[in-house]
């Protein structure tokens, strides 16, 4: 038979203590390395998708810029295209005038000068 004095018996439990402690610190430290790691990857992959939505940020804002001078174009050529219009108007009602006011006619047809100012 084998006799285990007290202070033996203490440093076994002491040393059970010790092992269960470090048991328990060595799974944390691999729960925490894998947390790391899922935190990680998720942290690349919310990069990735800040990165990707601040290039359609950038081409989206492009596209408004582009949209915005091509509006202004067809503003710009509407007004010309009406300006235009307006001085063949006021030509063909001179025209019409001058005919009417010397009542010639050169023409076998009734020349209409009925026109409206367009705006």
């Amino acid at each position: 038979m084998v006799f285990i004095s007290v202070s033996a018996a203490c440093y076994f439990s002491a040393n059970q203590k010790l092992q269960l402690a470090h048991d328990r610190l060595v799974k944390d430290n691999e729960r925490l390395k894998h947390d790391e790691a899922d935190k990680s990857s998720r942290l690349t992959e919310l990069t990735a998708q800040f990165d990707r939505r601040e290039q359609a940020r950038q081409d989206l804002q492009g596209l408004e810029d582009t949209v915005a001078r091509e509006l202004q174009t067809l503003h710009n050529l509407r007004k010309l295209f009406v300006q235009d219009l307006q001085a063949k108007v006021k030509k063909v009602r001179t025209f019409c005038d001058y005919y009417s006011l010397t009542n010639h006619v050169y023409w076998s047809f009734e020349l209409d000068c009925t026109f409206n100012s367009v705006t």
